[in-house]
């Protein structure tokens, strides 16, 4: 059996554009900026929370185990929610000063540790040493990854009939798609095995792009003895 309690190191795949990344000079600094309170620094463009035009944002949202077709129809309430500037008691949800200022790139700290909660509670990974970045998308989510582990004439295995999306992005990005059956429950194993062994490529296989839950756009869900 798998041992999961080692971190995983990727740092091996990364692709040479990525490990020619350094820390951004501004950030890099940051470190001696919050070192003295009394230092304003004007360095990262940060305006005052002061000169955000927004008092308060309130929204009305639908409540776990609610129906929102029932709440359009007016059926049921929602649950009415306000952020203000300042922290609320209780409320695990940054205030306005800092959700309308410049973040970081993995997203709100608490969008962040909803993310871990749920991925906790539902999913329960099997190994230590991981957490979850928010994006925009799954084309955002998928250009990111292109971009820290495919290089330009790199090849990644997809299944025979695969997101139209994805498609476009590996296009894009340089990279080669090598198609592998499906059949109802998504990718075929043996035909995965059977293309690497027979693979020929100038350059190795870097990667496998899946859809395990409602895979696009056959609708195929793999079985939980597939996944394993």
């Amino acid at each position: 059996m798998s041992d999961y309690s080692t971190p995983i190191d990727f740092s091996k795949f990364f692709t040479e554009r990525t490990k020619r990344r350094q820390v951004s000079p501004l950030k890099g600094l940051l470190k001696y900026m919050q070192a003295d309170p009394s230092l304003i620094s004007l360095g990262a463009g940060l305006p005052h929370p002061d000169l955000f035009p927004f008092i308060d944002v309130s929204a009305t949202v639908v409540q776990p185990g609610n129906n929102a077709i029932n709440i359009a129809e007016g059926e049921e309430k929602g649950l009415n929610i306000t952020l203000t500037r300042t922290s609320q008691h209780g409320s695990k949800v940054e205030p306005l000063k800092s959700l309308l200022q410049y973040g970081g790139g993995i997203g709100a700290k608490s969008l962040v540790d909803f993310f871990k909660e749920h991925m906790l509670s539902t999913h329960n990974p099997k190994y230590k040493d991981w957490s979850v970045v928010a994006s925009v998308g799954s084309t955002d989510s998928l250009s990111k990854v292109i971009d820290l582990f495919l290089d330009d004439g790199d090849s990644i295995l997809v299944c025979e009939w695969t997101y139209p999306t994805a498609i476009e992005t590996f296009h894009s990005s340089g990279i080669h798609r090598v198609p592998v059956k499906i059949d109802g429950e998504g990718m075929i194993p043996s035909a995965l095995d059977e293309v690497c062994s027979n693979w020929s490529g100038e350059k190795p296989l870097r990667m496998v792009y899946l859809i395990p839950t409602g895979q696009n756009p056959s609708g195929a869900t793999m079985s939980l003895q597939r996944r394993k």
